[in-house]
């Protein structure tokens, strides 16, 4: 995926014009723009982080992302927080400051520490988390700009919305605000969300940033052979796939926003399972057999949705599928959505 794709929750919420806020604080187009981008970002890094540190495959989905100032703030988040802020020391200026709700943190540092109160040592391996989320989100952000990026290590304390603490919390008390809402999943027991306050003067540069950022975002190469994706997941339920007919007008308001997004487009081959033993013994030469039949269509989903299905053939050197069934182009509108 290049920097210039978005996930399926990000297309979402420009759909669903999404990120704006209080009627006297707005964000522009391209601000929404940036902002999905640098949450993306950001949401990634920590899904890897928490992953990494728990040893269990960790989701995250981007919320909304709304428009606020100081004094509104408080009233998009829970009343019971753990914040956890960074400055910025290079490229980007001012604070960013994620918070948690004070239950979910605990339950989040139960799992890094073994003890679910929120002493010094569980605010210190939250703090390690986040300096983790934002060294990875950082040097993401640094290649896809050309511009070096750090921040220093997070300060974590605990704060009520609303309180003065809280303000001081906050990256600007003078400034709109950018709050931006992310829900992560680890099991049923580990689930919950956080939000991250980005001040104004963060957005206008990360909005500067963007055209270093497509100039250099580099085509993708098609993969030399198709392979299933390496985590399970839910897959798109199957589609029948209907001969275009005349259907009535698909409602395509704020649909020129994503024209020019790129999609990642994933061809699933098949899939099989193995046991341990038999992962363990493979080796050059070993031939893992799949689901899918000789000749069998392959699926073709953008962003996690089927979309078509095709067969498999090479062009040049590079593989490629010529697709025989599509959806119609009122259910290619639709399955954005």
């Amino acid at each position: 995926m290049t920097p210039e794709s978005l996930s399926q929750e990000e297309i979402n919420a420009l759909l669903k014009g999404g990120l704006g806020g209080e009627a006297e604080v707005k964000l522009e187009a391209e601000e929404r723009r940036a902002l999905l981008e640098f949450a993306r970002r950001q949401g990634e890094a920590f899904s890897r982080a928490l992953t990494e540190q728990l040893g269990v495959e960790t989701t995250i989905e981007l919320g909304e992302i709304v428009a606020c100032d100081a004094e509104t703030a408080g009233s998009h988040v829970p009343k019971r927080l753990v914040a956890a802020v960074a400055e910025y020391t290079q490229g980007l200026s001012g604070r960013l400051t994620s918070y948690f709700a004070e239950d979910e943190a605990g339950v989040l540092c139960g799992r890094l520490t073994g003890a679910e109160e929120l002493g010094p040592a569980q605010q210190t391996a939250l703090a390690g988390l986040m300096n983790q989320t934002l060294e990875r989100a950082n040097e993401a952000l640094s290649q896809a700009t050309s511009m070096a990026i750090a921040a220093g290590p997070p300060s974590v304390s605990l704060v009520k919305s609303g309180t003065p603490e809280f303000k001081m919390s906050l990256p600007s008390t003078s400034e709109r605000l950018a709050l931006i809402g992310y829900a992560y999943f680890a099991d049923e027991k580990l689930q919950g969300t956080f939000y991250q306050a980005v001040p104004g003067t963060m957005i206008e540069l990360l909005v500067a940033a963007r055209p270093a950022a497509a100039a250099a975002a580099k085509p993708m190469e098609a993969p030399k052979t198709p392979t299933a994706p390496p985590r399970e997941g839910p897959r798109a339920r199957p589609v029948v796939f209907d001969e275009l007919t005349a259907t009535p007008p698909v409602d395509t308001t704020n649909l020129e926003l994503i024209l020019d997004i790129g999609l990642s487009i994933r061809v699933e081959l098949g899939r099989t399972s193995m046991k341990v033993r038999d992962i363990l013994e493979l080796g050059p030469g070993s031939v893992v057999e799949l689901d899918k039949l000789a000749g069998e269509p392959v699926e073709l989903l953008v962003n996690d949705k089927l979309f078509a299905k095709g067969e498999v053939v090479v062009i040049d050197e590079n593989f490629g599928v010529r697709i025989t069934d599509i959806l119609s182009i009122r259910d290619r509108i639709e399955s954005l959505r």
